[in-house]
């Protein structure tokens, strides 16, 4: 109740001579909605609260308590395009793992017998893999025995499902952002937004009838109008094509890379290798998202900003490409059995 009230006070400006309704975020179903309060709140401890208004015109709250949460959350202006979406208990990648290498060593797991088996794995990794089992551990799920190895059982997936299941009981929604960028921002700019992925088929506009709904497909047909004078689509093409908002990406962040250039007095590369370290300076929200710039001494990075990364602001950081994304940990050196930031 006492939660609900205080949620009440801080929207009660947008609720004025308007019948909104004020509902919790649903665990069950996701809403894409316009962030209309957003704040770091201490009161039920360090958190953030996020007030959208949905297509239907509803106002659903959320509060977020992760740390992951709380950096995507991070500097997020009123405005911006949010998705409150169910989480979902699941095995991670590093649950897998784990279970790969114990069914190999009879059952057991510990960083020597990782390396042991996998030659080539990153140590950050398996570092990450014995945080999970600790964890896991705590709950009464895994048992590590006296010589510091992991007894795995052959239902391990099954128990990391379990543990995430508690986690997910704690923190039913996950957060996130569609877009930094307001629908207004979007309607004129040069890089790929929100508003383009719409007119490309690659993502929903809200459902409803409610004002929101409606400033989005005003947008939406601005951001149309945008695109067939800027040549990127033609008067009668149903869609945008992959290849524009590919195109429109890398130029983005090239011509992000050439005003920082001028800006720091270094090389500025709009794209990184498949392994590049340096110093995590800032993130940057473009059209197509937020991005990282990762400095060395004379060179510089535009990457894919990823939430972890905020947790090393200002130091040495190496990323290494995994899949679509850069995993993120410690340079080597600056710490024993660092994990891999994700």
């Amino acid at each position: 109740m006492k939660e609900r009230a205080e949620v009440e006070k801080a929207v009660a400006h947008l609720r004025r001579g308007q019948a909104k309704a004020l509902l919790a975020a649903d665990a069950s179903a996701p809403v894409l909605g316009e962030l209309v309060h957003g704040r770091l709140d201490s009161d039920f401890g360090d958190n953030f609260l996020a007030v959208v208004e949905s297509g239907a015109g509803e106002l659903r709250y959320a509060r977020f308590e992760r740390t992951d949460d709380l950096a995507i959350l991070a500097d997020m202006p009123s405005g911006s395009i949010v998705a409150f979406e169910p989480a979902v208990a699941r095995p991670r990648p590093s649950d897998e793992a784990v279970a790969r290498v114990a069914a190999r060593a009879g059952g057991l797991y510990s960083a020597t017998i990782h390396a042991n088996l996998e030659a080539h794995v990153d140590t950050g990794l398996i570092a990450a893999n014995v945080r999970r089992l600790e964890a896991m551990r705590r709950s009464g799920l895994v048992e590590r025995r006296a010589d510091g190895a992991f007894a795995i059982t052959p239902d391990h997936l099954e128990q990391a499902t379990r543990f995430e299941s508690e986690l997910v009981r704690k923190s039913p929604v996950n957060a996130r952002v569609v877009s930094y960028w307001t629908l207004s921002e979007q309607v004129n700019a040069l890089g790929p937004t929100h508003l383009d992925h719409v007119l490309a088929g690659k993502a929903m506009a809200p459902e409803g009838d409610g004002a929101f709904t409606r400033r989005h497909a005003m947008a939406l047909q601005q951001r149309r109008l945008f695109m067939i004078e800027q040549g990127w689509m033609g008067e009668t093409d149903k869609q945008l094509s992959p290849t524009a908002l590919r195109t429109m990406a890398a130029n983005e962040r090239a011509d992000l890379a050439r005003r920082l250039s001028v800006e720091l007095g270094v090389r500025v590369l709009p794209e990184s290798p498949s392994q590049v370290s340096g110093v995590y300076a800032r993130r940057i929200d473009l059209a197509q998202g937020r991005v990282a710039i990762i400095m060395q001494e004379r060179l510089a990075y535009v990457v894919p900003w990823r939430p972890a990364l905020e947790r090393f602001a200002g130091r040495e950081v190496e990323g290494v490409l995994r899949g679509q994304t850069l995993s993120w940990g410690l340079a080597r050196g600056l710490g024993p059995n660092l994990p891999p930031m994700g």
